[in-house]
């Protein structure tokens, strides 16, 4: 900033102006500044990489380890019906039936909006996750850009993913028309053969992201598991 207002202040020594003409300048180099403090405080660290997949994990405690069955997942919310509706943590489920997935990863395990994860009817679920980017990767790519992260994970699904969402933009479109199912409130996305696997690298943004499974659940049950993918499609 300190060169950007020597270059105009030499301007104005030398260039002879109205008053009202200096006042303006005056005006328009606080506003430059203002904006580019505005710009660099939306994304910390300038540079990094991204988080890893793993950390999306559902009821992960951290690397290695999950939460207990009945506590609140650490990232994940959920709400009802309104992707625009009140958010709560989601909690790690108890008691799971012998069709859902069992995952591999020692921090990785299913989330509901309740801990028998029961509900009734067809409804959906939406599942939020936000975290941040830094302002470029390490190679100097803004994660403004498409590409410049991709977010590669497997999702299972009591019954199935309606919609994915990045900064509140739908996804099905990029995904070869696996979302959503013909009949999403009676599919099988909770055991290994339901997997849906996806790499999201479009719509991220520098600074602030959310991520939204939607989930299309009939009764009795509803429930979510998202573990950071191994085998991409």
């Amino acid at each position: 900033y300190t060169t950007l207002f020597r270059s105009v202040r030499f301007k104005r020594l030398h260039v002879p102006s109205h008053p009202m003409s200096l006042r303006s300048s005056t005006i328009l180099i606080l506003t430059l500044s203002l904006a580019a403090e505005r710009s660099a405080a939306q994304c910390s660290p300038a540079s990094g990489p991204p988080p890893t997949a793993q950390t999306f994990n559902t009821a992960s405690a951290g690397i290695g380890t999950r939460l207990a069955t009945g506590a609140a997942d650490l990232h994940w919310t959920w709400t009802i019906d309104d992707i625009n509706g009140i958010y709560a943590p989601a909690i790690v489920m108890d008691s799971l039936p012998s069709v859902y997935y069992r995952s591999t990863w020692p921090d990785c395990y299913w989330i509901s909006s309740n801990v028998s994860g029961t509900q009734s009817g067809n409804r959906d679920f939406y599942y939020k996750v936000d975290f941040n980017l830094p302002c470029t990767n390490n190679c100097g790519l803004s994660y403004d850009q498409d590409n410049a992260f991709c977010l590669s994970l497997d999702i299972f699904a009591d019954n199935s993913i309606g919609e994915i969402y990045v900064n509140g933009v739908p996804q099905s479109a990029s995904l070869g028309g696996r979302v959503p199912y013909a009949n999403p409130y009676q599919a099988e996305g909770s055991s290994l053969a339901g997997k849906l696997t996806v790499s999201l690298c479009h719509g991220w943004k520098a600074g602030a992201n959310s991520l939204i499974l939607k989930v299309a659940s009939s009764a009795p049950m509803n429930g979510l598991l998202v573990q950071a993918s191994k085998y991409i499609d």
